[in-house]
């Protein structure tokens, strides 16, 4: 499955891509982490915290030990 959201490949590079953006973006939405997806198998960026979904009834499968802060 391909997910809409910008891949990586393994989670050094999405790491370092992470700190790059810290760097770069400040006063806009940023991300603040990377994680692992289920879906696709690589990995994505997102500026939600852990725990912060949206109210649509969506249940977490992630496996929070993979995620990066």
């Amino acid at each position: 499955m391909h997910c809409k959201k910008r891949a990586y490949r393994d989670k050094d590079e999405a790491v370092r891509v992470l700190r790059g953006l810290k760097r770069k973006l400040d006063g806009k939405k940023k991300p603040v982490r990377a994680y692992l997806c289920d879906d696709c198998g690589k990995w994505h960026l997102t500026s939600k915290e852990i725990g912060e979904m949206p109210k649509t009834g969506f249940k977490l499968t992630q496996d929070w030990s993979k995620l990066i802060n």
